[in-house]
Formats: structure tokens, sequence, C-alpha cells
């Protein structure tokens, strides 16, 4: 069997025969026929072994496959790893050590004896962490002076205002699996039960977030990234269709929404809305102040309030 392009190869070298004839040639209507099929057909055997994808065809790019990695640049007969001469890098010793083991058995056998001394010592650690439940109960102990009657107490701290409290490392832990992670709340529940041996409830965890999203340190950031952002001369901006839970509580299932991204040289705000492009970046409240230009990343120009100098096609 003659490989594609070999085949492809051959016939280019009989069109360019063929064009000669036709150019000599009365019947040049039959021969121009034959010109355009040989073409189609050279044409085909050209592309099959090409592999199609969304670069070279109308596929989506959601039907690539993974690439293959470079191929070996074939036997060197060098051995596997560093070579010699080579200026390797060591991880140095951790300072702070939580725990140390001797690893010789009966060590005190030795140590206190006389006729034994040490001659030699060396160390290797294990860096690793320790996932575990932690209770931690606070008691707060009222006095009574006996003469006066003054009386004395402590004060729970806000992050203890009922009977059983998650801690703030808890708390955490499910913003940043759940909003940075993506992780659905049922395999969340899962998870820190596997982890931490305590069955926490999706409807908690949805209270977390809630409370995140309201919470003073977040309130913060976002008017600082707010102020940076306006105050900026250029701002990126992009959006991202995103599914998100039905607000009616009467209706099951999701709905499309926008999530639309702000950014700045040191800020990245991410804002939700039902709307997108500029009426939707809109909603944020930002545009409202701002006095520079912003930019689609494609390059499209959103809108410029800035000098007329302002690049329509920003380079990064």
């Amino acid at each position: 069997q003659i490989p594609a392009k070999q085949m492809a190869s051959v016939i280019a070298t009989l069109l360019l025969v063929i064009r000669v004839l036709t150019w000599l040639s009365k019947s040049r209507y039959y021969l121009t026929v034959i010109v355009k099929m040989l073409t189609g057909a050279a044409s085909l055997l050209m592309n099959a072994d090409v592999a199609k994808d969304s670069s070279n065809s109308g596929q989506p790019p959601s039907s690539d496959s993974v690439k293959k990695g470079r191929k070996s640049l074939g036997k060197t007969g060098k051995p596997l790893g560093g070579q010699k001469g080579h200026e390797g890098a060591t991880h140095l010793f951790e300072e702070d050590v939580t725990h140390r083991e001797e690893v010789l058995e009966d060590i005190e056998k030795y140590r206190n004896n006389p006729l034994w001394i040490q001659v030699k010592e060396t160390r290797r650690q294990i860096l690793d962490i320790k996932l575990e439940r932690v209770v931690i109960e606070l008691v707060n102990r009222e006095f009574r002076n006996t003469e006066t009657g003054e009386t004395v107490s402590g004060e729970f701290p806000d992050d203890a205002n009922t009977n059983l409290q998650f801690g703030l490392t808890l708390r955490t832990f499910v913003v940043f699996m759940r909003d940075h992670e993506h992780i659905p709340y049922k395999r969340l529940t899962e998870l820190i039960f596997g982890l931490f041996n305590l069955n926490i409830q999706e409807s908690t965890l949805i209270n977390i977030i809630k409370e995140a999203e309201t919470s003073e340190v977040i309130r913060q950031f976002k008017e600082a990234a707010k102020t940076e952002i306006q105050e900026s001369e250029v701002v990126c901006a992009d959006e991202s269709s995103v599914r998100v839970a039905n607000p009616d509580p009467e209706k099951s299932g999701g709905k499309n929404s926008w999530s639309h991204f702000l950014v700045s040289k040191l800020f990245t705000l991410v804002t939700l809305s039902w709307s997108r492009g500029k009426e939707g970046a809109d909603a944020s409240g930002i545009l409202e102040k701002f006095k520079g230009s912003w930019f689609m990343t494609a390059g499209r120009l959103i809108s410029s309030t800035a000098a007329s100098t302002a690049s329509a096609t920003p380079t990064y």
C-alpha cells in the first residue's frame, strides 16, 4: 500500500504534466475538468495524515485530545538523573523540629556507658502534615468577693457565641475548598468526614460560606480592590458563563449567569451578574468612578475616558 503523502506527490507530478498538455492541447475543457478532480484528490490525500483539532478544522476545543509529550531524542548512553559535574540542589534541614526520635534502639545503653564513645551523627528529616480533630473548650469562671459582693468573670470571644462553634481554621478550609477548588457541597461533607471524622451537614457549609461573604475581612478586601482598580490607568476585563443555583426556591436546577473579571496590576475582582457585557460589568459599581481605559481580553475597547493615545490592543 502506497502511503498517502507519496501518493500525493505522484498526483502533484501528474498535475504538472496535465497542465503542460492542457496548454498544448485544443481540448482544454476536458483536461481542465481532470485537473480539478485530481487537485481535489491531492488535497484530500495531503490532509489524510494530518490530525484534525480546533486549530485546523471547525471542531470545538473541547474535542481536542491530550497531546503526547515530546518524543525521546534517542539513547545517549548516559545514566538517568543528574550527570557528573552538574551542580544540584538539596533541600535544607528545617530548623523548627516538632518531634525528634532516635533511630538506634537502647541508645541510653551506649550513651551512658564509658566503654562506648560517639564517633558519628547523621540526621534525616521527614516533613509531613498532621490532620486531626481538635476540640477547644473555653471555661468562663465567675468569682464573688465575700466581703463586698463584687463579682468578676471573663468574656467569651466573638467566634464562640454558641455552645458549639466551628473554628476559624475549619471555616477557612470550607471556604477555600468550595469557592476556590469548586468542590460540591456533598463531596465536601464527605471530604471533611474522611479527613477529620467530623459529620457536618450541607446546610451548615452553606451558612459558613454566607458568613464569610459578609465578613468584615472580605468587605475590606473588596473595598481595597475596587479603589485600586478605579485608580488604575488600564484595566482588563473578561466574562465567562457560569451555572449557579436557581434563586427561586420553588424551582430546581441551575440558572445561567455571568462571572465578570476585573484585573489590575495588584487585584483580580470577580463579580456575578445575570447580565453579560458592559451591563454586567457596570453592576460592580466600579465604572461610575473609573477614569481609565477598559479592555476586553480579545483587545476590543469597552469604554475609554483616558487620553486618546490609549491603545485598543494592549500588550501583556
